[in-house]
């Protein structure tokens, strides 16, 4: 409104139109505005904002209790978080739905004829899951590693009882730090390919996959390096399927 109003009063109505790509049509209207707009740009400065009233969302209900669903989860500990996915989200609204209708029919809750005959005939579809979702601000994540698995309230006190023992608190022998290793596993997927390529113009539509970029033949290695990263252990196969190997001797072993 503030911007109308300085079009309106300032310069000539051929000027105006053009510096401010407007019609002349629209130019005068807004001149005949001028009382209106001076009252509205002193009473408020930018104009008065327009007041939208908007009509009660009939699955409102079922958004509210996937809200209450998602933050359930969201504070649990990682070891008892679940992956919540469209398809997660989805199954949760019908059940939400089914039992909104039932306690509807037993006089628990009240529902009004609108949310009942919108509660019918909804899907519970896992688009309509997905709009749900990037409305309230939850973003879809790939989850990697193990890490989340980890229940660290109970490994707490063997982490404690290990730093205490490398600082010598427990038998009164310290460790230095190139004499602290840490080590871990890791499986590689020796035979997969990647499923992107650079392809020439003439290639783009008939360029395809092999077998290989899903193939599952694994290996499983370890890695292990020392505290202060003086000592890095060369990678080393453990197991070969099911066959575990003796990493020094690279004897196999079955188990």
């Amino acid at each position: 409104m503030a911007k109308k109003y300085k079009c309106a009063i300032k310069g000539t109505k051929g000027d105006l139109a053009r510096k401010w790509c407007v019609s002349s049509s629209t130019l005068t209207r807004w001149v005949k505005d001028i009382p209106e707009m001076e009252r509205q740009v002193e009473q408020k400065g930018r104009g008065a904002k327009k007041t939208v009233l908007r009509k009660p969302d009939p699955l409102g209900r079922i958004k509210d209790g996937l809200a209450k669903f998602y933050e359930t989860n969201k504070n649990r500990t990682k070891h008892f978080k679940i992956p919540i996915t469209a398809r997660v989200l989805s199954v949760k609204a019908a059940t939400l739905r089914d039992e909104l209708l039932d306690m509807h029919k037993n006089n628990i809750v009240n529902l009004t004829d609108e949310e009942v005959e919108k509660m019918k005939n909804f899907q519970a579809s896992e688009s309509w899951a997905k709009k749900v979702a990037k409305d309230r601000g939850w973003k879809s994540k790939a989850l990697h590693g193990e890490a989340g698995g980890v229940d660290y309230e109970a490994a707490a006190p063997q982490i404690l009882l290990i730093r205490r023992t490398i600082h010598g608190n427990i038998d009164g022998r310290t460790y230095r730090r190139e004499n602290v290793y840490n080590m871990d596993e890791t499986g590689l997927l020796y035979k997969c390919l990647p499923n992107r390529s650079y392809v020439s113009e003439d290639e783009v539509k008939t360029a395809r996959g092999t077998k290989l970029m899903k193939a599952k033949d694994r290996v499983t290695l370890y890695v292990c390096t020392n505290a202060d990263g003086s000592d890095f252990v060369p990678l080393s196969i453990i197991r070969i399927g099911s066959i575990w190997m003796e990493p020094k001797s690279c004897l196999f072993v079955r188990r």
